[in-house]
């Protein structure tokens, strides 16, 4: 299988409490494997490595 590594910023109404947890739990539920961090702007990045498909699939759930 082919591993791909993301960097994923998101901005915008982001600032929810749960967004960072919901975003870990939805890319370790795909089986992605990464982290998730609060940035000092206000945006999320969260980087992870899987498979294009996988990433694909939290791209579309973070949506």
């Amino acid at each position: 299988m082919d591993m791909e590594r993301a960097i994923i910023h998101v901005s915008g109404v982001v600032q929810g409490v749960f967004f960072r947890s919901f975003t870990m739990q939805k890319a370790s539920d795909i089986g992605l494997t990464g982290y998730v961090v609060n940035l000092t702007d206000g945006r999320v990045k969260a980087v992870v490595e899987g498979s294009k498909g996988k990433i694909d699939a939290l791209l579309n759930a973070l949506k």
